[in-house]
């Protein structure tokens, strides 16, 4: 063996390896347990024991070095502190007993972490909490790998035997993407991004699959062992490095090409892993680990510093990596240190880092880093960093001035992000119409391109000054994702001027939505709704924006009913009902509503008319928070510091209370039946403005008084069909147990319960009963 590679020799098989910054490794075996390796002093580091309970499937080290985060049978996956080697976290939330958890991984911001496993589900967690965030994302099979996208907005995830890749929003947990790859029996880390998060690659048995995400077209091509099943690929962001049966060959990431020389093993590899650095490659088979120095086989551009050639600058991986994560302290100090340990530090470099220390506010040092640049080259990169420097120190209109010499250094194709960039400078100095004005200008032009990533940018202007119903109507207009043309112009403005650009249409439509709603404009909200709603494809989809928006409202305003249907769009969902809802169902699922009794106080019980879903089953996922199953809502999760047995789970039901709400929009026939045993009129003693606080306590939402309400001259039929559409709607459900005494008493969740619109696939058989509540 050379002087260039070493063995860690092991008595268990290894199944997992992870690098921690800073050249230490980690390790897990089939015993379970976990070990920690000095890559340059060869020691073993691993300190107090950290025990698995079975063999370590899988293990991944969070990027800032804080985490490690191992998985493996009965479900479990458990987060160490990496530095004390303290379990912080035990998740057993996937239902895989006796089979195992195969995959985790850990977002690139270090604060959440994914698991894969054989009951078919990928699940995404708070790192420090344990809290999941997404409902579990279901797959047709076991799911054998996850890999968040480089900037953590995205996931991808790949099944086994018929390797379905899917790609999914890492935040929602909304599907993006998915296709066949082929087969795939054992993988280890079958998935890999590009650092730009623009290209996904895949392996599988004698193939890596390419597929670039801007586009969602796919190649493949062939690797060194077309008979292994245990197939693996990392990255450094140059190169991919494939571990198949006992060899390990490397591929130039963009053209796919083979790089040089095979690596044998004598055994079959079981796990393989690139240092942070990019200096150290680590396999591991049943005999141990075996860490090679990369520079000895590889080209030197394969292993210098990643650099990401944006327009008009350059960063190292490095860098950029830690730009997208938000961290501009972290990033000028990445520069600096950059700067120090070369010998003649690029103009990029020392205009890049003016860039942070203007993000900083050090505009003293800003200013001597710029023009630091402009002496080590002319280059509007230079010139933009001393204007963005000169006008944060409050010498606005100089800097507008001097910007103007971008252009004398700039290469034609870089006319027109110069004036975008040129527009955003002006929106910073205050001159904000007049930036807008010069944007819609440079948008008038023919160059599609460019009209894209403007659009983008004129939109956040709209979203800076409050003007949300502008910025929706603006980023209507663009495509999300971004394009591949349109992605480096929008990073250039990000670490130019510290714009995000990344979810910008759901965060407009929020705050316009916010807006409409803090000003009790109900109706135009429920119309804004639909009309994001209108983006997707399918049904499914419309509600399931639909919801997300009213979650978030709930979320900020702690108060939500229904929301209204333009006149517009009931007419239409009533005429699509028409076609597929029995219109006898809906006549009595109509009378039902709008006969039922009125909300009244009885021998001090609440007595409320309501849409009663009953729950099935009853699941407890963590310490306080549950899942129930019902026939018409699907699985509705909740959390309660109310103690519930699982056994109570058809005890429990999920009820619409705003009937009153409902019998207003419909038409009401009125109810005109017998009230007299009320305890407002019977029973003198009774404090009707307590009775009236219970209540209010009980809803705790306000009156809707803007929900159109049917013209008076409709037939009947119509009314039944608007009022199912209106049951369509997502709504804020009431969750109630039933007591032995056939009362129900009000379960405390901890978060309203916001119930996803059915759409059209209202049930047949609504239920509406009196509930009498304690």
């Amino acid at each position: 063996m050379s002087a260039t590679e070493f063995k860690i020799t092991s008595q268990r098989n290894l199944r997992s390896l992870a690098f921690k910054p800073g050249g230490v490794l980690v390790g897990g075996d089939e015993s379970g347990a976990i070990h920690q390796w000095s890559v340059e002093d060869r020691l073993d580091v691993s300190g107090s024991g950290m025990q698995f309970e079975g063999t370590v499937y899988a293990a991944v080290v969070s990027a800032d070095g804080q985490w490690i985060v191992t998985s493996g049978l009965g479900g479990l996956v458990i987060v160490w502190n990496a530095v004390t080697h303290q379990r912080v976290i035990e998740v057993k939330d996937h239902d895989v007993y006796p089979g195992h958890v195969c995959t985790v991984d850990v977002s690139s911001d270090s604060k959440r972490f994914a698991s894969g496993s054989h009951d078919k589900t990928v699940r995404i967690f708070d790192i420090t909490s344990g809290t999941r965030l997404v409902p579990p994302l279901r797959h047709p099979e076991s799911v054998v790998g996850v890999k968040f996208s480089p900037d953590a907005s995205r996931i991808a995830t790949i099944t086994q035997i018929h390797a379905f890749l899917g790609i999914y929003n890492a935040f929602s947990g909304d599907k993006l993407l998915e296709f066949p790859v082929a087969a795939q029996w054992a993988p280890i880390t079958p998935l890999a991004w590009s650092p730009d998060g623009q290209k996904l690659f895949a392996a599988s048995q004698g193939k890596i699959t390419y597929l670039d995400v801007s586009t969602s077209s796919r190649s493949e091509w062939p690797i060194h062992d077309n008979n292994s099943q245990q197939v693996s690929i990392v990255t450094n962001g140059t190169f991919i490095a494939c571990s198949a049966g006992s060899s390990v060959t490397f591929w130039d990431l963009s053209s796919h090409e083979q790089i040089r020389q095979i690596l044998t093993h004598d055994e079959p590899i079981t796990c393989v892993a690139i240092s942070f650095d990019g200096r150290y490659l680590a396999t591991g088979d049943c005999t141990g680990i075996t860490i090679r120095k990369l520079e000895e086989f590889l080209p030197e551009r394969y292993l210098t510093l990643g650099i990401s050639c944006l327009p008009l600058m350059q960063v190292t991986e490095t860098v950029m990596k830690s730009w997208v994560l938000g961290m501009p302290a972290e990033t000028e100090s990445i520069l600096s240190e950059e700067i120090a340990g070369c010998s003649k530090p690029s103009h990029y470099a020392y205009a890049t880092r003016a860039l942070m220390r203007a993000h900083l506010r050090e505009w003293k040092t800003a200013i001597e880093d710029a023009e630091m640049s402009l002496k080590i080259k002319l280059s509007p990169i230079g010139q933009i960093a001393r204007s963005v420097a000169l006008a944060g120190n409050g010498k606005q209109e100089v800097a507008l001035d001097d910007f103007d010499l971008a252009f004398r250094d700039c290469d034609l194709g870089d006319n027109k992000l110069l004036l975008a960039i040129k527009s955003i400078l002006v929106f910073t100095c205050s001159k904000r119409e007049q930036a807008i004005s010069r944007l819609r200008s440079l948008i008038a032009g023919d160059d599609e391109t460019t009209r894209g990533f403007c659009f983008q940018i004129l939109g956040n202007m709209h979203l800076k000054q409050g003007d949300y119903k502008n910025a929706v109507q603006t980023l209507d207009s663009v495509k999300n994702p971004f394009t591949t043309e349109e992605r480096g112009p929008l990073m250039t403005i990000s670490i130019v001027f510290n714009w995000d650009f990344e979810n910008l249409k759901l965060i407009a439509w929020e705050r316009l939505c916010q807006t409409l709603y803090t000003s009790r404009s109900l109706k135009e909200l429920g119309e804004t709704l639909l009309k994001i709603a209108s983006h997707s494809t399918t049904e499914e989809e419309k509600e399931a924006m639909h919801g997300q928006i009213l979650q978030e409202i709930v979320t900020r305003s702690r108060e939500f009913t229904i929301l209204p249907f333009g006149e517009d769009e009931l007419e239409k969902r009533a005429a699509e009902l028409r076609k597929i809802f029995p219109v006898a169902d809906a006549l009595v699922t109509y009378s039902w509503i709008t006969r039922s009794q009125p909300v009244r106080f009885t021998h001090f019980r609440l007595h409320l008319p309501c849409i009663v879903f009953r729950a099935k089953r009853l699941q407890r996922l963590q310490r306080d928070v549950y899942c129930a199953e019902t026939a018409a809502l699907g699985d509705v999760e909740f959390t309660t510091g109310d103690s519930l047995s699982l056994k109570d789970a058809r005890r429990l039901v999920f009820v619409n209370p705003w009937i009153h709400l409902l019998r207003d929009a419909c038409g009401s026939i009125g109810w005109d039946g017998d009230n007299s045993d009320s305890d407002t009129e019977s029973n003198t003693n009774v404090d009707v403005d307590s009775d009236a606080e219970a209540y209010a306590e009980l809803m705790h939402a306000p009156m809707i008084e803007e929900i159109q309400p049917t013209p008076p001259d409709t037939d009947m039929d119509t009314r039944a069909l608007r009022l199912i559409a209106f049951l369509g709607q997502s709504f804020s459900a009431l969750l109630l147990l039933k007591q032995p005494d056939g009362a129900y008493k009000r379960v405390a969740a901890d978060h309203e319960i916001v119930i996803r619109g059915m759409g059209n696939n209202v049930p047949r058989d609504i239920r509406v009963e009196l509930l009498e509540v304690v």
